[in-house]
């Protein structure tokens, strides 16, 4: 397979579990988990090797952890870059509203991935959606993308590659947006009312 780069999901404990599974949307193959963070990044040229990629291929390693709010598991996941700060301030934020039983409904409902939970991306104005979507799993996926609006406040998107997964969902393509519209512009276009509340993407 040739260099490029693939999202590395890391699966950080909960409680009741231990060791750090890893996947990738775009690596099926591609599976395995340490005792720790620390181990997984050392090991992580090895991991990569053993599922056929070159050590040196290019890797956004995001941290995902499963959380709950009643009965419903959901998911979290933070992009580990120089915006990490930022996104684990969305975080924060989108647990706080799981804990406002009202607020939290209207955030679980919907579809949700495909093992039945959902799925929060936390995004900064600079993210790309073509990047965002290559994080969804290539047979189909849905998940929320959420990013900060003021200090407090955080603004959702319900994103999925698959038409079957998200009703009235539209096309990026139909609404003049390419794959490299930013999150930046999505949040503008929605001040002109041109922002879907579900954005169906390649």
């Amino acid at each position: 397979m040739p260099d490029e780069t693939i999202d590395l999901i890391v699966v950080v404990p909960s409680q009741d579990d231990e060791g750090y599974g890893i996947y990738s949307p775009q690596i099926p193959g591609l599976v395995g988990g340490r005792a720790s963070m620390g181990e997984l990044r050392d090991d992580l040229g090895e991991i990569l090797t053993s599922a056929g990629l070159s050590p040196h291929v290019g890797v956004r390693i995001h941290t995902e952890q499963v959380f709950l709010a009643g009965e419903a598991e959901y998911l979290v996941r933070v992009l580990n870059d120089a915006c990490q700060e930022e996104r684990l301030h969305i975080a924060d934020r989108i647990n706080a509203v799981m804990a406002e039983p009202g607020e939290r409904d209207a955030l679980l409902e919907g579809p949700t991935t495909r093992t039945g939970e959902v799925l929060f991306i936390c995004v900064v104005a600079s993210d790309r959606i073509g990047d965002v979507a290559a994080q969804l799993h290539p047979q189909g996926d849905v998940a929320v993308l959420v990013t900060s609006v003021a200090d407090n406040f955080i603004c959702s998107t319900r994103i999925s590659n698959s038409p079957d997964l998200l009703e009235n969902a539209q096309s990026a393509e139909e609404l003049g947006f390419s794959s490299e519209l930013t999150v930046g512009e999505l949040m503008r276009a929605a001040a002109l009312g041109l922002k879907p509340r579900h954005l169906l993407v390649a």
